[in-house]
């Protein structure tokens, strides 16, 4: 449950802002994976010049503390709360999602990531650097909690689903790809049968940004005949044997993988989101900010069939993925995004704290 905190509009220096000089300058900090302590530190969200989040930030140790969703004068509901091992990250409470990310750590680099639902693992991504000690590879294991939950978001929030963990960390259409999958077997309708999902994700860099993600999803379900017709054309793919095949019994191991490659493109403005753990987003890790994002990839669904008197029978499909999508900024006089707009006409602003 979202954890309702009221400030006085009178202290606004605790979170929608204030004025005057007698504010302490941050301390010295050190940098490196899982510090967040950028030079300009977002304070107010607005889209279409309405405020939707407030940036809650330490004047004591310059960490970040809480992003919330305003409600009135003075008044936010928590959305993202941030825990610390010393100056670094350790764990961030996404309410909307009732999911905790917790963060491991190998010397000074982050290690693990392990989404929890309550005592529940929902997810962990292994996260592996180059010989730069960028970060170059993840590999996610999910548990069919958390496909549920993107399931649910799919059907019924296209907002909460775009912003979601595994939607950021794979790409969207990725995602909406894996949920059509889910969706073949009606989950709704009775519990899901995943027998296994391998995701990893690889990233190129160019300088300090990330040029290329490539991103490969592979699982099997169980699914019927019947659901795979719905999708497959299976008359046309088996003629005369349709009939037959479709009135096979049981449950099918069906094979879906998903191969999809984002290229990116950037400023050469410094990028106010870099090292921040409160999204899961290929943005956070680089220098600049992305200006364009195009996708390009396949959906290969493969099935084989025991037909009687005929034997084993291999089904299979490929389907494109495809997507554009681009920002446009403006700056402010120090150089940092002032405004962003996407393809939908949003115009979001970011406000920092003087």
């Amino acid at each position: 449950m979202k954890k309702l905190l009221v400030v006085v509009c009178a202290m606004a220096a605790l979170g929608l802002g204030s004025c005057g000089d007698d504010k302490p300058t941050d301390p010295q900090r050190p940098s490196g994976e899982g510090v967040y302590a950028p030079e300009a530190k977002i304070e107010t969200v607005l889209e279409d010049n309405v405020p939707t989040e407030v940036w809650l930030w330490s004047d004591e140790t310059g960490r970040l503390e809480a992003i919330g969703d305003p409600v009135e004068c003075g008044s936010y509901e928590e959305r993202i709360r941030f825990s610390y091992d010393g100056d670094r990250v350790s764990k961030v409470a996404m309410l909307d999602d009732s999911l905790e990310m917790r963060v491991g750590y190998v010397g000074k680099y982050i290690s693990s990531l392990t989404m929890m639902y309550g005592d529940v693992t929902g997810a962990t991504v292994s996260v592996t650097h180059n010989d730069a000690n960028k970060v170059s590879h993840l590999d996610v294991d999910l548990d069919e909690s958390m496909i549920s939950q993107l399931l649910q978001q799919y059907l019924s929030d296209s907002s909460l689903f775009a912003k979601h963990p595994v939607s950021r960390l794979v790409g969207e259409p990725a995602a909406r790809s894996l949920m059509k999958v889910m969706l073949m077997h009606r989950p709704s309708a009775r519990k899901m049968t995943v027998q296994d999902v391998l995701i990893g994700i690889d990233f190129e860099w160019s300088g300090d940004n990330v040029a290329r993600a490539i991103a490969s999803i592979e699982l099997t379900v169980g699914v019927t005949m019947a659901e795979v017709g719905e999708v497959v054309d299976l008359e046309s793919m088996l003629g005369s044997l349709a009939p037959l095949v479709m009135a096979l019994p049981g449950e099918h191991p069906l094979t879906a993988s998903i191969i999809d490659t984002l290229e990116f493109s950037y400023d050469n403005h410094p990028n106010p989101l870099q090292g921040f753990l409160g999204a899961m987003d290929v943005a956070i890790l680089s220098a600049n900010n992305q200006t364009g994002t195009s996708n390009y990839g396949t959906m290969g669904l493969t099935l084989t069939v025991t037909v009687p008197m005929i034997g084993e029978y291999p089904l299979s499909q490929s389907m494109p993925i495809s997507r554009f999508s681009q920002t446009q900024y403006t700056y402010n006089e120090k150089g940092y995004p002032q405004t962003l707009t996407g393809d939908d006409g949003v115009v979001k602003e970011y406000q920092y704290k003087e």
